[in-house]
């Protein structure tokens, strides 16, 4: 009991420096060599998720006019949505390391990968996107000094009529099912920090307010090789009842 109670202690010490401390969260970055990590097995592409590819799937099969991510991380998903997609394809990574890596695995296919922080760059390529993009939102690393996600949805709501936005690590409403991430904001360090689940009230405060949205989550019980699975929002904005009424017919999906 003793042993449990300082282990806890340790863990509440190393939280605290961490969020209030950037040395800290320096240190929790990517450290160990990672290049073990890329590999030609597509199943663990999108978390090995074979709903969420049966989304992708049918979107690709639609008049999708591009396909945007932001969190290249070393590529697999960008190479998995190149070999099931012909349209444009465009990624975004913020670290150089990262970016470089992206660069050889993806090498000589048809990517776009954009170094840079995808909440400043993303503007810079919307008319290149198209009319209706596909967008995959994932580079809300839970340490970033500034995490771009508010940005990205502000600024892709404001400027897109019709669109899809599939919001990775995002709070599954009612179900503990699924992992998600949390938002830290750590600009009243090292007094302070704040919070925020990435959960629906984080989502509604930074999307355009007078547009139509439809919003689906994954409903589905976890894989047997997994503790748990990535939880994700699907929102669609605009009219696509082509869309809605696939996704409504979907057993693994809940429109909330």
């Amino acid at each position: 009991m003793k042993i449990e109670i300082v282990n806890k202690l340790i863990s509440k010490i190393q939280f605290e420096l961490t969020v209030r401390f950037k040395f800290f969260r320096k240190k929790k970055d990517i450290e160990k060599d990672i290049t073990s990590y890329m590999s030609q097995d597509q199943s663990k592409s999108f978390h090995g998720d074979k709903h969420l590819k049966e989304v992708l799937s049918y979107l690709f099969k639609q008049k999708i006019t591009s396909f945007v991510e932001t969190g290249t991380f070393l590529g697999r998903s960008t190479l998995y949505v190149r070999e099931n997609y012909a349209g444009p394809i465009y990624s975004f990574e913020k670290k150089r390391k990262l970016y470089e890596l992206a660069q050889k695995n993806l090498g000589g296919r048809d990517v776009t990968l954009v170094y840079g922080d995808s909440g400043s760059e993303l503007p810079k390529y919307f008319e290149k996107f198209g009319g209706y993009p596909l967008f995959y939102l994932d580079a809300h690393y839970k340490w970033a000094e500034d995490s771009p996600l508010s940005r990205e949805l502000k600024s892709i709501t404001e400027n897109f009529d019709k669109a899809v936005i599939i919001v990775d690590d995002f709070k599954v409403p009612g179900d503990n099912n699924f992992q998600y991430d949390v938002i830290f904001d750590f600009s009243n360090n090292p007094l302070g920090y704040r919070r925020e689940n990435l959960d629906f009230n984080f989502i509604h405060q930074y999307i355009k307010k007078d547009k139509q949205y439809t919003f689906f989550v994954p409903f589905y019980m976890v894989d047997d090789s997994k503790e748990k699975n990535n939880g994700y929002l699907i929102i669609l904005i605009g009219v696509q009842d082509d869309v809605v009424f696939f996704l409504n017919s979907q057993n693994f999906l809940r429109r909330i």
